[in-house]
């Protein structure tokens, strides 16, 4: 019976023009209001839109869920997630693989509560899993089942601008280590126009890569990238570059695109 089912879906998801697997397009949009970037996918069945900040400097994954609180109580962009009225929505309770110093958690026969601070604010929920559509301007979209996610029940974030967080850190709890994927890249073309659709975020193994690359390194969960060199108004500053380079989890440069800014040491 439950390989009926399971052929069932996959025969339904072929006629929708789904396709059920680890790799995803994503579409990426800009708002005036947000300095950040923002992904669009649906989830839940019925699916419903979502749209939520995008974020390579950090490991967590939460989506804003039936009646959040916290800040103005307003969520702009899209209504928080019906969980109560999803049909492939299920509580998490044996989730402390997905718990960490970053995430507090505190679980029961029923369900895993988790409390975790992002920025200066925080958020608390529970841990679920979900039927998550990605897909954007470029293909019909890839269905992807039973992905572990926050369901935000409370937030005292700037995330109340949008409705939750989607990250591609490389802890093991992430959204990359969940598809098991190591691969991804986005293209931003129009920073201004918020109505421009071909903005693009690709996950997994098949990226076509062109012009000049800049390896980088993962350290703490996080990307990085060495400094050759500093200038300013056009001349070389004197630095040593040795110490602009990543070395033991110390030096180089963060890449982090929830960051609306750049910065450098002192010493640069």
């Amino acid at each position: 019976m439950e390989i009926s089912l399971a052929r069932l879906n996959f025969l339904s998801m072929q006629a929708e023009g789904f396709t059920d697997q680890r790799d995803f397009h994503a579409s990426l949009a800009t708002r005036r209001k947000v300095s950040l970037f923002l992904a669009c996918f649906e989830m839940s069945e019925p699916a419903v839109q979502q749209t939520v900040a995008f974020d390579t400097g950090t490991s967590l994954f939460w989506v804003h869920c039936d009646n959040p609180v916290g800040g103005d109580g307003e969520y702009p962009l899209d209504p928080p997630h019906n969980s109560v009225g999803s049909s492939t929505f299920s509580n998490l309770a044996d989730c402390h693989e997905y718990c960490n110093n970053a995430t507090l958690c505190f679980c029961d026969k029923k369900s895993c509560k988790y409390y975790m601070q992002y920025g200066t604010g925080f958020s608390r929920g529970i841990l679920a899993s979900e039927r998550f559509i990605f897909k954007s301007s470029h293909n019909k979209g890839s269905l992807i089942n039973d992905v572990v996610h926050k369901c935000s029940h409370e937030a005292e974030t700037a995330a109340n601008d949008y409705n939750g967080l989607l990250e591609l850190g490389t802890a093991k709890h992430s959204l990359l280590s969940q598809l098991g994927s190591g691969e991804f890249s986005y293209c931003i073309e129009k920073l201004g126009d918020s109505s421009y659709d071909k903005n693009i975020l690709i996950v997994g193994k098949n990226l076509a890569t062109g012009g000049d690359s800049t390896p980088f390194q993962i350290a703490g969960f996080k990307y990085y990238a060495d400094l050759e060199g500093t200038s300013f108004g056009g001349k070389m500053l004197d630095n040593d570059n040795e110490q602009l380079k990543i070395s033991n989890h110390k030096g180089g440069a963060a890449f982090d695109s929830g960051a609306s800014s750049s910065a450098l040491q002192p010493m640069a």
